[in-house]
């Protein structure tokens, strides 16, 4: 190579630092000057449709994307750097739609979890869009949290359950879904077709189908929820810790129902940011949240926000 051609590559490597140089400073002048704003998913992501907060390794999240192909979790953090990338053998991945901490599943009878209390060791993968309604069955994933710590860029997470869901009533389009404390389901229907749905799937169908396969479970209509249907769009769920409130979003808006009292959400809070393709929401405590976007164009934001439920508003039955 001669030597017009090594000071030409040169000055083409010195422009390249100077433009990730800048983009890295334009974007940390955003944060800077956004209390809401945390960060911006990697490139990786670019349809982040569920996130979790690590109830074991802090300051961590897991998403995915939004797409059929290979089942892929990915490690970042609040801010957005990426931590490692965990493809998960076996799991079905048609279209993933949200992800939750839950307990791992007892693997046998008089077995023991490895983590049955609130710690909560285990991702439950939400297997659920169907935009056509066309799926006689969707699928639920146990997944069990990998170490973060190991920075895996092509790491491996075991599947310990899966298990078919039917709908009572018929296929369904649905975004969120959210693991209660006893490792309960509840999934939200999108309400794009009319009123908002919740069903329930029951911690001992993982039970019984540890190592998937088997008929599909049938899941229990809980309630119509009191929410406007048609344009609504449900895309996201999360369970307070402690279980007492359900957390379910829209595009602009978090809605906080009382579990078990489903007639009308006790707060209505609106997303602090714009997020138009906004699509997944998680509790970091009791009263704040972290919401992830889907950016197929551009960079995905990752947001902060409070919404506080009215005092006396925990406990309840699912």
């Amino acid at each position: 190579m001669g030597l017009a051609a090594l000071v030409l590559m040169a000055g083409f490597v010195l422009a390249l630092d100077w433009a990730v140089e800048s983009d890295r400073r334009e974007l940390q002048a955003a944060v800077d000057a956004d209390d809401a704003l945390l960060g911006f998913l990697p490139t990786p992501i670019r349809e982040s449709s569920g996130v979790a907060v690590s109830r074991r390794h802090g300051g961590v999240l897991w998403t995915h994307n939004d797409q059929a192909g290979e089942p892929i979790l990915f490690a970042v953090r609040q801010e957005g750097d990426l931590v490692g990338t965990y493809r998960v053998p076996g799991a079905q991945a048609l279209d993933w739609e949200d992800v939750s901490f839950g307990p791992c599943p007892v693997a046998e009878p008089g077995g023991r979890s490895d983590a049955s209390d609130a710690s909560g060791g285990c991702l439950y993968v939400a297997d659920i869009g169907d935009n056509q309604k066309r799926r006689s069955s969707v699928a639920l994933m146990i997944v069990r949290e990998p170490d973060p710590r190991d920075g895996a860029s092509n790491g491996v997470a075991e599947l310990l359950a899966q298990v078919q869901v039917a709908y009572p009533d018929g296929p369904a389009d649905a975004e969120a879904a959210a693991v209660s404390e006893s490792g309960d389901v509840l999934i939200a229907t999108k309400g794009d077709d009319g009123p908002v749905r919740l069903y329930r799937v029951p911690a001992s169908a993982f039970r019984a189908r540890t190592n998937g396969g088997g008929q599909a479970v049938l899941a229990e209509r809980v309630a119509t929820l009191g929410l406007p249907g048609g344009d609504l769009r449900i895309t996201g769920a999360s369970m307070q810790p402690g279980g007492g409130v359900l957390a379910l979003r829209s595009h602009d808006e978090v809605f906080l129902f009382r579990v078990g009292e489903w007639e009308a959400p006790i707060r209505v809070c609106p997303v602090p940011r714009d997020q138009p393709q906004g699509e997944a929401i998680a509790h970091l405590d009791e009263s704040t949240f972290v919401l992830t976007t889907e950016a197929p164009s551009g960079l995905a934001s990752i947001l902060r926000m409070e919404c506080a439920a009215p005092e006396g508003s925990g406990g309840g039955a699912e």
